[in-house]
């Protein structure tokens, strides 16, 4: 059963296709961002709730233990109820995830919070790609080669952002 109708091939770029690449690339780039947002504060969170270094790498890793869980479920529900479905609920599943762990007052809980948030993130790859190759049959590769910037611009806003916004206001902040 097919929940959403093939595009048709077409080599001409509509405004369409450009409103529903930039809602992917949004996507994509959210997913990054709040992927990577732990990376640049650990050391203020590390400090706020009294963590030892192993522990600090406990936080990284729970993320990607999630992440590694989800990613060929998160493909089999790209294919079987579609890239929008499966994009919003990842995107649910990543706010959810990043506003809870802004009330992170043990590592226990900011554990179970970063394997949420992974497994949250896990699909989005799939899920994106998924739309990509859809709307840009003839264009794949260029469309694609643009999608994966933002993994580095996730990266990017996080690394600028992050730091002097957990300053001002803190890293519970930061997360909300």
């Amino acid at each position: 059963m097919k929940t959403e109708t093939m595009v048709q091939p077409t080599s001409h770029i509509t405004r369409k296709h450009i409103t529903i690449f930039v809602l992917v690339y949004a996507c994509y780039l959210l997913s990054f961002f709040s992927r990577l947002l732990i990376n640049p504060i650990i050391p203020t969170i590390s400090v706020d709730l009294g963590l030892t270094k192993a522990q600090m790498g406990g936080f990284m890793s729970a993320f990607y233990l999630g992440y590694v869980l989800t990613n060929l479920p998160g493909g089999l529900l790209t294919d079987k109820l579609g890239y929008r479905k499966v994009i919003l609920g990842t995107l649910l599943a990543l706010g959810i995830s990043t506003l809870l762990f802004g009330t992170v007052t043990s590592y226990n809980t900011g554990f179970m919070i970063r394997v949420l948030a992974g497994i949250g993130s896990g699909a989005t790859f799939s899920a994106c790609l998924r739309a990509i190759f859809e709307w840009f049959p003839k264009n794949k590769g260029m469309a694609t080669g643009i999608l994966q910037t933002g993994t580095t611009g996730g990266l990017l806003l996080v690394n600028l952002a992050a730091p002097p916004f957990t300053e001002q206001h803190g890293w519970q902040y930061t997360f909300f």
